[in-house]
Protein backbone atom coordinates (compact mmCIF):
# COMPACT_ATOMS: atom_id res chain seq x y z
CA UNK A 1 0.00 0.00 0.00
CA UNK A 2 3.01 2.26 1.09
CA UNK A 3 4.67 1.69 -2.31
CA UNK A 4 1.08 2.37 -4.43
CA UNK A 5 0.88 5.60 -2.33
CA UNK A 6 4.44 6.70 -2.80
CA UNK A 7 4.10 5.92 -6.91
CA UNK A 8 1.21 8.13 -7.18
CA UNK A 9 2.74 11.22 -5.19
CA UNK A 10 5.85 10.98 -7.62
CA UNK A 11 3.37 10.92 -10.34
CA UNK A 12 0.99 13.59 -9.17
CA UNK A 13 4.42 15.81 -8.28
CA UNK A 14 6.04 14.86 -11.73
CA UNK A 15 2.24 16.18 -13.29
CA UNK A 16 2.76 19.53 -11.55
CA UNK A 17 5.96 20.11 -12.38
CA UNK A 18 5.54 19.35 -15.79
CA UNK A 19 2.91 21.91 -15.90
CA UNK A 20 4.71 24.33 -14.44
CA UNK A 21 7.27 23.91 -16.69
CA UNK A 22 4.89 24.17 -19.61
CA UNK A 23 3.68 27.55 -18.13
CA UNK A 24 7.28 29.18 -17.81
CA UNK A 25 7.80 28.05 -21.20
CA UNK A 26 5.18 29.49 -23.11
CA UNK A 27 5.55 32.21 -20.85
CA UNK A 28 8.97 32.77 -22.37
CA UNK A 29 7.93 31.46 -26.11
CA UNK A 30 5.30 34.16 -26.30
CA UNK A 31 7.31 36.87 -24.67
CA UNK A 32 10.66 36.67 -27.56
CA UNK A 33 7.74 35.12 -30.45
CA UNK A 34 7.65 38.59 -31.57
CA UNK A 35 11.37 39.52 -31.90
CA UNK A 36 12.01 35.92 -33.31
CA UNK A 37 9.27 36.86 -35.75
CA UNK A 38 11.36 40.18 -36.71
CA UNK A 39 14.39 38.24 -37.19
CA UNK A 40 13.06 36.10 -39.73
CA UNK A 41 11.83 38.31 -41.52
CA UNK A 42 14.92 40.05 -41.54
CA UNK A 43 16.69 36.70 -42.96
CA UNK A 44 14.17 36.22 -45.47
CA UNK A 45 14.66 39.85 -46.63
CA UNK A 46 18.17 39.36 -46.99
CA UNK A 47 18.24 36.55 -48.84
CA UNK A 48 15.81 37.90 -50.92
CA UNK A 49 18.23 41.21 -51.54
CA UNK A 50 20.68 39.21 -52.86
CA UNK A 51 18.92 37.11 -54.85
CA UNK A 52 19.46 38.51 -58.25
CA UNK A 53 22.59 39.97 -57.67
CA UNK A 54 25.00 37.83 -59.09
CA UNK A 55 26.31 38.96 -62.56
CA UNK A 56 25.89 35.68 -64.78
CA UNK A 57 24.38 34.55 -67.93
CA UNK A 58 21.52 32.99 -65.95
CA UNK A 59 20.59 35.38 -64.01
CA UNK A 60 16.74 35.88 -64.19
CA UNK A 61 16.43 39.60 -63.68
CA UNK A 62 19.60 40.22 -66.20
CA UNK A 63 17.56 38.06 -68.81
CA UNK A 64 14.36 40.19 -68.09
CA UNK A 65 16.26 43.58 -68.75
CA UNK A 66 17.83 42.34 -72.17
CA UNK A 67 14.18 41.47 -73.16
CA UNK A 68 13.48 45.26 -73.33
CA UNK A 69 15.44 47.00 -75.82
CA UNK A 70 15.77 50.71 -74.93
CA UNK A 71 16.07 51.17 -70.99
CA UNK A 72 17.24 54.57 -69.33
CA UNK A 73 19.20 54.50 -66.18
CA UNK A 74 18.00 57.52 -64.04
CA UNK A 75 19.13 58.97 -60.90
CA UNK A 76 21.24 62.08 -59.44
CA UNK A 77 24.52 62.19 -59.82
CA UNK A 78 27.15 59.93 -58.62
CA UNK A 79 24.03 57.28 -57.82
CA UNK A 80 25.65 54.86 -60.34
CA UNK A 81 23.83 55.05 -63.73
CA UNK A 82 26.88 55.20 -65.57
CA UNK A 83 28.10 52.21 -63.40
CA UNK A 84 25.13 49.85 -63.86
CA UNK A 85 24.74 51.04 -67.86
CA UNK A 86 28.41 49.15 -68.48
CA UNK A 87 27.43 46.37 -66.15
CA UNK A 88 24.08 45.84 -68.13
CA UNK A 89 26.19 46.47 -71.55
CA UNK A 90 28.60 43.83 -70.75
CA UNK A 91 25.95 41.50 -69.79
CA UNK A 92 24.98 41.33 -73.47
CA UNK A 93 27.72 41.38 -75.08
CA UNK A 94 28.77 38.43 -73.28
CA UNK A 95 24.96 36.87 -73.86
CA UNK A 96 25.60 37.83 -77.79
CA UNK A 97 28.88 36.52 -77.27
CA UNK A 98 27.13 32.90 -76.05
CA UNK A 99 25.03 32.36 -78.92
CA UNK A 100 27.43 33.11 -81.68
CA UNK A 101 29.35 30.76 -80.42
CA UNK A 102 26.29 28.24 -80.06
CA UNK A 103 25.17 29.64 -83.45
CA UNK A 104 28.68 29.18 -85.69
CA UNK A 105 28.06 26.55 -88.08
CA UNK A 106 24.58 28.00 -88.80
CA UNK A 107 26.28 31.61 -89.50
CA UNK A 108 28.68 30.46 -91.03
CA UNK A 109 26.45 29.27 -93.81
CA UNK A 110 23.89 31.46 -93.65
CA UNK A 111 24.82 35.02 -92.13
CA UNK A 112 28.59 35.25 -94.00
CA UNK A 113 28.00 39.12 -94.06
CA UNK A 114 27.70 38.94 -90.36
CA UNK A 115 30.92 36.90 -89.69
CA UNK A 116 32.84 38.93 -92.27
CA UNK A 117 31.70 42.15 -89.96
CA UNK A 118 32.05 40.62 -86.65
CA UNK A 119 35.73 39.42 -87.99
CA UNK A 120 37.03 42.53 -89.45
CA UNK A 121 35.93 44.50 -86.04
CA UNK A 122 38.21 41.83 -84.08
CA UNK A 123 40.40 42.66 -86.51
CA UNK A 124 40.59 46.60 -85.42
CA UNK A 125 40.61 45.49 -81.63
CA UNK A 126 36.90 47.03 -81.76
CA UNK A 127 33.35 45.98 -79.92
CA UNK A 128 30.25 45.71 -81.53
CA UNK A 129 29.36 48.46 -79.04
CA UNK A 130 28.85 52.44 -79.82
CA UNK A 131 29.02 54.71 -76.88
CA UNK A 132 30.19 58.41 -75.88
CA UNK A 133 31.54 56.96 -73.51
CA UNK A 134 35.39 55.47 -73.63
CA UNK A 135 34.94 51.33 -72.66
CA UNK A 136 37.59 48.93 -72.93
CA UNK A 137 37.30 45.14 -72.39
CA UNK A 138 39.74 44.14 -69.91
CA UNK A 139 40.47 40.13 -71.37
CA UNK A 140 40.90 41.37 -74.88
CA UNK A 141 41.72 45.07 -74.58
CA UNK A 142 39.22 45.82 -77.40
CA UNK A 143 37.71 49.21 -77.47
CA UNK A 144 34.10 50.46 -78.37
CA UNK A 145 33.20 52.68 -81.43
CA UNK A 146 31.87 56.13 -81.72
CA UNK A 147 28.50 56.55 -81.34
CA UNK A 148 26.63 58.79 -83.57
CA UNK A 149 27.22 57.87 -86.87
CA UNK A 150 25.72 54.65 -86.22
CA UNK A 151 22.86 55.88 -83.79
CA UNK A 152 21.84 58.61 -86.68
CA UNK A 153 22.32 55.49 -89.23
CA UNK A 154 25.24 57.55 -91.24
CA UNK A 155 27.29 54.13 -90.61
CA UNK A 156 25.40 50.65 -90.92
CA UNK A 157 25.83 48.64 -87.27
CA UNK A 158 26.60 44.98 -87.27
CA UNK A 159 23.83 42.79 -86.00
CA UNK A 160 23.40 42.96 -81.70
CA UNK A 161 24.52 46.43 -81.83
CA UNK A 162 24.90 48.06 -78.20
CA UNK A 163 24.26 51.66 -78.06
CA UNK A 164 25.04 53.36 -75.15
CA UNK A 165 24.47 56.93 -74.32
CA UNK A 166 25.75 58.55 -71.66
CA UNK A 167 23.55 61.64 -70.56
CA UNK A 168 20.88 61.43 -73.47
CA UNK A 169 19.88 64.85 -72.85
CA UNK A 170 23.41 66.30 -73.29
CA UNK A 171 23.85 64.35 -76.89
CA UNK A 172 20.00 64.33 -77.53
CA UNK A 173 17.98 66.61 -75.55
CA UNK A 174 14.52 67.56 -76.52
CA UNK A 175 15.64 70.97 -77.96
CA UNK A 176 16.81 68.95 -81.21
CA UNK A 177 13.91 69.88 -83.23
CA UNK A 178 15.16 73.17 -83.35
CA UNK A 179 18.77 72.72 -83.84
CA UNK A 180 18.72 72.60 -87.50
CA UNK A 181 22.95 73.49 -87.61
CA UNK A 182 23.84 70.49 -86.10
CA UNK A 183 21.17 68.21 -87.60
CA UNK A 184 19.00 67.63 -90.86
CA UNK A 185 15.37 66.79 -91.07
CA UNK A 186 16.61 63.52 -92.34
CA UNK A 187 19.13 62.70 -89.42
CA UNK A 188 16.37 63.61 -87.11
CA UNK A 189 13.82 61.25 -88.75
CA UNK A 190 16.89 58.75 -88.59
CA UNK A 191 17.46 58.95 -85.34
CA UNK A 192 13.78 58.20 -84.67
CA UNK A 193 13.80 55.65 -86.53
CA UNK A 194 16.54 53.52 -85.20
CA UNK A 195 15.02 54.66 -81.68
CA UNK A 196 11.79 53.11 -82.64
CA UNK A 197 13.01 50.14 -85.11
CA UNK A 198 16.22 48.86 -83.77
CA UNK A 199 15.30 45.69 -82.60
CA UNK A 200 14.01 45.24 -86.46
CA UNK A 201 17.04 46.93 -87.78
CA UNK A 202 20.21 45.53 -85.58
CA UNK A 203 18.40 43.53 -83.42
CA UNK A 204 20.03 45.65 -80.56
CA UNK A 205 19.83 47.61 -77.60
CA UNK A 206 19.99 51.84 -76.94
CA UNK A 207 21.22 51.94 -73.45
CA UNK A 208 21.04 55.71 -71.76
CA UNK A 209 21.84 57.61 -68.44
CA UNK A 210 19.99 60.47 -67.75
CA UNK A 211 19.05 62.42 -64.52
CA UNK A 212 15.86 63.38 -65.50
CA UNK A 213 13.78 61.44 -67.90
CA UNK A 214 11.64 64.22 -69.57
CA UNK A 215 14.74 65.77 -71.07
CA UNK A 216 15.11 63.08 -73.68
CA UNK A 217 14.62 64.04 -77.30
CA UNK A 218 10.88 63.40 -78.02
CA UNK A 219 11.69 61.32 -81.23
CA UNK A 220 13.29 58.69 -78.98
CA UNK A 221 11.29 59.28 -75.24
CA UNK A 222 7.80 58.60 -77.21
CA UNK A 223 8.92 55.27 -78.64
CA UNK A 224 8.66 54.01 -75.16
CA UNK A 225 11.23 52.50 -72.41
CA UNK A 226 12.13 51.15 -69.55
CA UNK A 227 13.27 52.71 -66.65
CA UNK A 228 15.62 51.90 -64.55
CA UNK A 229 15.80 54.07 -61.22
CA UNK A 230 19.30 53.48 -59.56
CA UNK A 231 18.98 54.74 -55.70
CA UNK A 232 23.01 54.43 -54.60
CA UNK A 233 26.41 52.49 -54.94
CA UNK A 234 28.57 51.27 -52.39
CA UNK A 235 32.27 50.72 -52.77
CA UNK A 236 33.58 48.03 -50.44
CA UNK A 237 36.99 46.56 -50.32
CA UNK A 238 37.19 43.17 -49.15
CA UNK A 239 38.64 41.77 -45.99
CA UNK A 240 41.49 40.32 -48.07
CA UNK A 241 41.89 42.96 -50.18
CA UNK A 242 42.86 45.36 -47.07
CA UNK A 243 44.65 42.76 -45.44
CA UNK A 244 47.11 42.57 -49.05
CA UNK A 245 47.60 46.34 -50.08
CA UNK A 246 48.68 46.28 -46.08
CA UNK A 247 51.48 44.66 -46.07
CA UNK A 248 52.26 45.74 -49.83
CA UNK A 249 52.40 49.00 -49.04
CA UNK A 250 54.52 48.22 -45.75
CA UNK A 251 56.73 46.71 -48.25
CA UNK A 252 56.41 49.93 -50.39
CA UNK A 253 57.94 51.98 -47.16
CA UNK A 254 61.57 50.24 -47.19
CA UNK A 255 61.59 48.80 -51.01
CA UNK A 256 59.71 51.43 -53.28
CA UNK A 257 57.81 49.57 -56.08
CA UNK A 258 59.68 46.11 -55.95
CA UNK A 259 56.03 45.01 -55.75
CA UNK A 260 55.00 46.80 -58.78
CA UNK A 261 57.76 46.59 -60.81
CA UNK A 262 59.54 44.25 -63.51
CA UNK A 263 62.96 44.26 -61.90
CA UNK A 264 64.36 42.44 -65.02
CA UNK A 265 63.20 44.95 -67.84
CA UNK A 266 64.22 47.79 -65.39
CA UNK A 267 67.56 46.26 -65.02
CA UNK A 268 68.42 45.99 -68.72
CA UNK A 269 66.78 48.82 -69.67
CA UNK A 270 69.97 50.81 -67.74
CA UNK A 271 73.25 49.77 -70.47
CA UNK A 272 75.79 51.36 -68.06
CA UNK A 273 76.88 49.87 -64.63
CA UNK A 274 76.65 53.11 -62.84
CA UNK A 275 72.94 53.38 -63.85
CA UNK A 276 72.60 49.81 -63.01
CA UNK A 277 74.01 50.58 -59.44
CA UNK A 278 71.87 53.59 -59.02
CA UNK A 279 68.87 51.62 -59.58
CA UNK A 280 69.64 49.33 -57.15
CA UNK A 281 70.04 51.77 -54.42
CA UNK A 282 67.25 53.51 -55.28
CA UNK A 283 65.07 50.48 -54.84
CA UNK A 284 66.77 49.31 -51.49
CA UNK A 285 66.25 53.36 -49.72
CA UNK A 286 63.57 53.61 -47.86
CA UNK A 287 61.00 55.76 -50.12
CA UNK A 288 59.04 57.76 -47.74
CA UNK A 289 61.90 59.77 -46.59
CA UNK A 290 64.61 59.35 -49.48
CA UNK A 291 62.03 59.22 -52.63
CA UNK A 292 58.32 60.24 -51.70
CA UNK A 293 57.69 60.91 -55.21
CA UNK A 294 58.63 57.17 -56.23
CA UNK A 295 56.80 56.04 -53.05
CA UNK A 296 53.37 57.83 -53.69
CA UNK A 297 53.49 56.45 -57.81
CA UNK A 298 53.96 53.06 -56.18
CA UNK A 299 51.36 53.40 -53.56
CA UNK A 300 48.89 54.54 -56.36
CA UNK A 301 49.72 51.86 -58.79
CA UNK A 302 49.70 49.28 -56.02
CA UNK A 303 45.94 50.67 -54.43
CA UNK A 304 44.90 50.17 -58.76
CA UNK A 305 46.15 46.88 -58.30
CA UNK A 306 44.39 46.03 -55.23
CA UNK A 307 41.06 47.57 -56.28
CA UNK A 308 40.92 45.50 -59.75
CA UNK A 309 41.48 42.81 -57.23
CA UNK A 310 39.34 43.04 -54.61
CA UNK A 311 37.02 46.07 -54.76
CA UNK A 312 32.94 45.05 -55.24
CA UNK A 313 30.42 47.18 -56.15
CA UNK A 314 26.94 46.95 -54.73
CA UNK A 315 24.48 49.05 -56.72
CA UNK A 316 20.22 49.60 -55.52
CA UNK A 317 18.22 50.33 -58.00
CA UNK A 318 14.20 49.21 -59.52
CA UNK A 319 13.49 47.85 -62.03
CA UNK A 320 9.46 47.33 -62.87
CA UNK A 321 7.63 46.58 -59.99
CA UNK A 322 10.60 45.61 -57.76
CA UNK A 323 13.76 46.77 -55.89
CA UNK A 324 16.52 45.23 -56.09
CA UNK A 325 20.96 44.42 -55.69
CA UNK A 326 23.72 44.12 -58.05
CA UNK A 327 26.50 43.11 -56.54
CA UNK A 328 30.05 43.09 -59.41
CA UNK A 329 33.78 43.67 -59.13
CA UNK A 330 35.71 44.92 -61.50
CA UNK A 331 36.32 41.88 -63.35
CA UNK A 332 32.61 41.86 -64.02
CA UNK A 333 32.49 45.18 -66.17
CA UNK A 334 34.08 47.16 -68.69
CA UNK A 335 36.71 50.03 -67.73
CA UNK A 336 34.92 53.38 -69.30
CA UNK A 337 37.09 56.36 -68.41
CA UNK A 338 35.47 58.85 -66.02
CA UNK A 339 38.02 61.44 -66.84
CA UNK A 340 37.59 61.43 -70.59
CA UNK A 341 37.29 65.20 -70.94
CA UNK A 342 39.81 65.85 -68.72
CA UNK A 343 42.57 66.50 -71.11
CA UNK A 344 39.81 68.77 -73.53
CA UNK A 345 39.40 70.80 -69.89
CA UNK A 346 43.08 71.68 -69.48
CA UNK A 347 43.48 72.46 -73.01
CA UNK A 348 40.91 75.56 -72.29
CA UNK A 349 43.14 77.01 -70.04
CA UNK A 350 47.21 78.11 -70.09
CA UNK A 351 49.87 77.81 -67.55
CA UNK A 352 48.48 81.05 -65.27
CA UNK A 353 44.81 79.04 -65.19
CA UNK A 354 43.39 81.51 -67.17
CA UNK A 355 40.61 80.93 -69.94
CA UNK A 356 42.16 81.22 -73.33
CA UNK A 357 39.38 82.73 -75.47
CA UNK A 358 38.59 84.97 -72.14
CA UNK A 359 42.52 86.63 -72.42
CA UNK A 360 42.84 86.87 -76.61
CA UNK A 361 39.36 88.54 -76.44
CA UNK A 362 40.53 90.71 -73.56
CA UNK A 363 43.82 91.49 -75.85
CA UNK A 364 41.92 92.23 -78.73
Amino acid sequence: MDKILWYIIIGLGAYFALQWFAKIFAFYWRAGYEDRKKKRQARKDEKRKWKYCKVTLDNPLLNQMADDRTIIFMGEKGKGKSLLMSLVAHFLWAKNKEKDKKKKRYNRYMKPEYVKDIEALNEQKLLPIYANLNFEDKETGCTNQELKPFFEMRKKAVEGAIFCIDEVSSTYGKDLYNNDEDYSKEEKKDIKENSKKNRHYTNGWILGTEQDGQDIYVGIRENGYALVHCLQTNKKLLKRGKFFRKIQNACNLLLPGLLTCNLKKLFQEQLFLSGKIKLFFKLLLPSYFLLPVCYYQKRQAIYDKINRKYLRFETRFTYGTGEYWMRFSHNDIFDYNTRAFKKVYDKMFDKNGDRIYEKATAEA
